[in-house]
């Protein structure tokens, strides 16, 4: 399980707790969405450019 997985898991269980948060929770999803888009698209180029420089030589 990567951390990912494990932060969207205890934001799942923190948003049942407090049934939502009021909209608390939906303010917080639009910053840690965000962030984690940005993470995973930075770790997908890393990906994308090394693939492209294995295939160049």
């Amino acid at each position: 399980m990567d951390t990912d997985t494990i932060w969207a898991i205890s934001d799942e269980v923190a948003m049942t707790l407090t049934l939502g948060g009021l909209g608390i929770w939906a303010l917080l999803d639009a910053f840690f969405i965000g962030r984690r888009l940005a993470f995973k698209n930075s770790q997908l180029e890393v990906e994308i450019i090394n693939k492209v420089k294995v295939w160049r030589n």
